[in-house]
């Protein structure tokens, strides 16, 4: 069986004696227009392979696209959810051999064995288990699983050879209906608890390979939490050691299964390829969705000399302090493994840096990382303030100059290694004298005391309470 991923949730599956075609989105944009394919790829329509059955798992835009069933043959057999609406809108189009199918119905093509899935979501649905003599794939779409469905495909399938997974716990309306947007730990540990009660023998993140578009294009930095990276290390170390392999694939590549192994063949289809990141990759930064974290430079320091703070801090001084400390202060990162990522937004660039807890001696090293599990943004001007002690993490915090936010479920933050190195007591004190300093020899506003005396009068000790206070 070969799988080819064409992007976000279309997929090309190829069994021994059938083609499926599911979830087909040819064209981008999509979803009204808000949606591309990320990573981006290229479609060559006119090398699309014929196939036999045409699957459509559920009504939503960015599954359900009008201008790509538009452009295929109409004498294939479709199946689709018990909804009217999807009905209506294969009809309309001309496709004639439509089967409306329940959750957890099971049907044949050949040799090939297939099972709709359930799924909890208010709305009709599937998931489809693909079997035939060579393997097992089950595309879970964007269904919600629960434990009867799991075991259901368990008792029907001796194993799942590739799972093509829900794994993104996406903010979709979140901040427009002014809900949290922090790091969303438990639907992401429901996730991963599901992918091990079903134990794979391989992993690919499913679906949600897309990214906003426009006027839009801020939420990519809100909607989703998790990198697929992140994603993949997260299932691979669920399980023991090498007993799950988890592959983040592109468009364009083909998973290939055969006498229970999987491999991965890279840029394998003919007729999809994946094309460079347009505009970078997707991260999660709720605490800078709009972009709007520029560095004021209150002081008008030459570009050069923040600079040259700014990394002489991060590349010398801090890595030094985090060596020097107290190495108890940093066991709690080290167990969780944390990485944490440091932005500074100077005012015409962004530079950053990652500190390494994982095992070992903290390590600062210039970069990027998806596995980062915090996240801090800060302007140069205000970095150089606290260096310089010419500002507190209150002109920092209060003012919005520093941001931070977690990547991973805890329910006790580890220590901020900055808000360590910079004390808000030492600070405090040291902009306390420098106003002082400042202001000490300013003229009082008016000469002469007020003629109003102040008398100061001891309290009377309280009173004892009787049996008739209420």
């Amino acid at each position: 069986m070969k799988i080819t991923l064409i992007g976000h949730a279309s997929i090309f599956i190829e069994t021994e004696d059938c083609r499926i075609l599911m979830d087909p989105v040819l064209w981008d944009p999509h979803q009204e227009g808000l949606f591309d394919v990320h990573p981006p790829r290229e479609v060559a329509h006119e090398r699309v392979p014929p196939f036999d059955l045409l699957v459509i798992s559920h009504r939503h835009l960015d599954h359900l696209d009008v201008r790509s069933l538009s452009h295929l043959p109409r004498d294939v057999t479709v199946v689709i959810p018990r909804d009217p609406l999807v009905q209506q809108a294969v009809s309309a189009l001309g496709f004639s051999d439509v089967v409306a199918l329940a959750p957890l119905t099971s049907f044949s093509a050949g040799s090939t064995r297939l099972l709709t899935t359930a799924s909890r979501a208010p709305l009709e649905e599937f998931g489809l288990v693909v079997n035939d003599p060579t393997g097992t794939c089950w595309n879970v779409v964007d269904t919600n699983l629960d434990a009867p469905t799991i075991e259901a495909v368990r008792s029907a399938v001796p194993w799942i050879d590739v799972l093509f997974a829900a794994w993104q716990p996406m903010h979709e309306v979140s901040f427009q209906w002014n809900t949290p947007i922090d790091f969303p730990s438990r639907p992401y540990a429901e996730l991963l608890a599901h992918i091990a009660r079903i134990a794979p023998r391989a992993v690919v993140p499913g679906s949600n390979g897309f990214r906003y578009r426009g006027a839009s294009a801020w939420l990519n930095r809100v909607v989703f939490p998790v990198s697929r990276e992140r994603f993949c290390a997260d299932v691979e170390r669920s399980f023991q050691s090498g007993t799950v392999a988890a592959h983040p694939m592109d468009p364009g590549d083909v998973i290939e299964i055969s006498s229970g192994s999987t491999r991965v063949l890279r840029g394998h289809s003919p007729f999809v390829a994946s094309l460079a990141p347009a505009g970078g990759e997707l991260r999660f930064v709720p605490v800078d969705f709009d972009g709007r974290l520029v560095d004021p430079n209150p002081d008008a320091l030459p570009a050069a000399e923040l600079r040259r703070a700014v990394e002489q801090e991060l590349g010398v001084d801090l890595p030094r302090f985090l060596e020097s400390a107290d190495p108890t202060l940093w066991r709690p990162h080290r167990e969780r493994r944390e990485l944490q990522q440091i932005d500074v937004v100077f005012p015409e660039e962004r530079l950053s840096w990652l500190v390494d807890f994982t095992p070992g001696r903290p390590r600062v090293a210039r970069g990027t990382s998806p596995h980062a599990t915090m996240c801090s943004l800060i302007t140069a001007s205000a970095l150089r303030g606290l260096i310089s002690r010419t500002r507190t993490w209150d002109y920092a915090i209060m003012g919005g100059f520093y941001r931070r936010f977690s990547l991973m479920p805890s329910d006790e933050p580890t220590a901020d290694p900055l808000r360590v190195r910079f004390p808000s007591s030492e600070l405090r004190e040291a902009v306390l004298a420098l106003e002082l300093a400042r202001w000490s020899s300013a003229r009082p506003l008016s000469s002469g005391r007020g003629a109003c005396p102040l008398r100061f009068h001891p309290s009377p000790p309280p009173r004892a309470a009787s049996k008739g206070d209420s």
